[in-house]
């Protein structure tokens, strides 16, 4: 996972296989805080507040109205090896979205799914 146009900071999350180390990986990646619960509940609390960042919520932010873009690579790969974190990485991410529009905030969350269109 990669940060595009908002942080030159990537870690590659490529040897997680089970659906708890998904935000294990993103707290590194993004800078959550230490009491951060390791779980997709505190993963959408703290992405919901990506472009607040007195919130400190997360190392990585973004202006007010800006667009956060988590970058995919091989995404196809990723869904083969872990669908579950996949899904949840999907879901989430809309999840997030749909939260702030209910109370009349724009998204702040994009996800560029990297790589071949095609399934390996």
């Amino acid at each position: 996972m990669s940060l595009y146009g908002t942080s030159s900071h990537s870690h590659s999350c490529r040897q997680d296989r089970r659906l708890g180390e998904l935000p294990r990986c993103v707290q590194h990646t993004l800078g959550f805080p230490d009491f951060y619960g390791r779980n997709m509940h505190a993963w959408i609390d703290c992405m919901t507040s990506v472009d607040t960042a007195t919130d400190g919520l997360t190392a990585v932010t973004v202006p007010p109205g800006a667009i956060l873009i988590l970058r995919i690579d091989d995404p196809f790969d990723f869904k083969r090896r872990c669908p579950e974190q996949y899904d949840a990485l999907i879901e989430c991410s809309a999840f997030v979205n749909f939260r702030r529009t209910e109370i009349g905030e724009s998204p702040v969350l994009a996800l560029l799914l990297n790589g071949s269109c095609e399934p390996r």
